[in-house]
């Protein structure tokens, strides 16, 4: 059976840059608990990781020292949270963790993913970068960065090769599948384990299906907000969404349809091939909610480019029927 699961983030801190990566392949409550029982003593899975700081060279601590007070990564549940002098990153609930985890649902399998970001703050303080994470190495994620910590802001935006400015335009990303997206997963299935207790010096490590499968992680990280005086924060939303194929429990009454084989072969790779191929940068884009050239004189008015306004100024007949959108927003 097939089902659309969604789910909307509010980054409405005072921290001026962060990351939200995710590995859509599985389907992680983050919780202690499942349909299982207790999932573990020490560690609990998790697939969505959510970090804000003031600091792009600060890294997430992946090292956990009681002494200290340090966290290990995603050994805390919630959403955007501000940094602390040892903090890390927030393991948040996959969008489509509370269907999987239900008593209905045995497993499922991701076809696609998307996230969407969008400014929602003032026009005028719209300013700061974003770097599109298309496909970072699991591993990249909780070590191999500096002193084996977790990765910072700046190492993502080194790692990435698609970079914008933060404005008017929506931007999306779209997961890339791989040769075990195929894979049927329950919501205790995870990447990465994270520790959960108070044990000291324990880091959080990859998962043993993580370190063989090595999925990829995609996301967006962000730097140089500008902070509204007015609210103290910078505001941001994303939208996760999520198609996946799930099969139902034998108990749940649902009947289960006998699977048909279109191909010899999974034809995943083909058509992720197919799409580089042919339309090459088609995990990403940037969504224009005006007209192009409309679009265009916003983002000069935005940055406060003199000349363009100037020059709309003089000579109105040719400009004002694309201002028209912007004075009405």
């Amino acid at each position: 059976m097939l089902a659309r699961v969604k789910q909307s983030l509010f980054q409405n801190t005072d921290q001026t840059c962060g990351y939200i990566l995710w590995v859509p392949d599985y389907h992680c409550s983050g919780d202690v608990d499942s349909k299982y029982g207790t999932s573990g003593t020490d560690t609990v899975g998790a697939n969505l990781f959510l970090w804000v700081s003031n600091d792009p060279y600060q890294q997430p601590y992946n090292f956990k020292n009681d002494n200290e007070s340090k966290m290990s990564y995603g050994s805390l549940k919630g959403g955007f949270t501000a940094a602390t002098q040892y903090s890390s990153a927030f393991r948040y609930p996959d969008p489509a963790s509370a269907l999987v985890k239900g008593s209905m649902v045995q497993d499922a399998r991701t076809i696609s993913a998307c996230i969407a970001m969008t400014y929602t703050g003032q026009a005028r303080l719209a300013s700061g970068e974003v770097a599109f994470i298309e496909d970072l190495p699991l591993i990249s994620l909780i070590e191999g960065a500096d002193g084996k910590e977790a990765v910072s802001v700046n190492q993502l935006f080194q790692n990435s090769t698609k970079t914008a400015r933060l404005g008017v335009n929506r931007l999306e990303i779209v997961s890339r599948p791989d040769e075990n997206s195929h894979t049927f997963r329950d919501d205790i299935a995870a990447p990465i384990d994270c520790n959960i207790t108070d044990l000291a010096d324990f880091t959080t490590r990859l998962s043993q299906q993580g370190r063989t499968q090595s999925p990829g992680v995609f996301g967006f990280a962000w730097r140089g907000l500008s902070v509204d005086s007015a609210t103290a924060s910078a505001a941001i939303t994303f939208e996760l969404v999520k198609n996946i194929e799930w099969r139902p429990e034998p108990i749940s009454g649902f009947t289960h349809a006998a699977p048909r084989t279109v191909s010899a072969v999974p034809q995943i790779q083909a058509a992720v091939a197919h799409l580089d191929r042919k339309k090459p940068g088609w995990s990403t884009r940037a969504l224009r909610g005006l007209g192009h050239f409309a679009g265009r004189i916003g983002k000069e008015i935005l940055t406060s480019a003199e000349n363009t306004i100037i020059d709309a100024i003089r000579h109105p007949q040719q400009t004002l029927p694309y201002m028209a959108p912007l004075l009405l927003a």
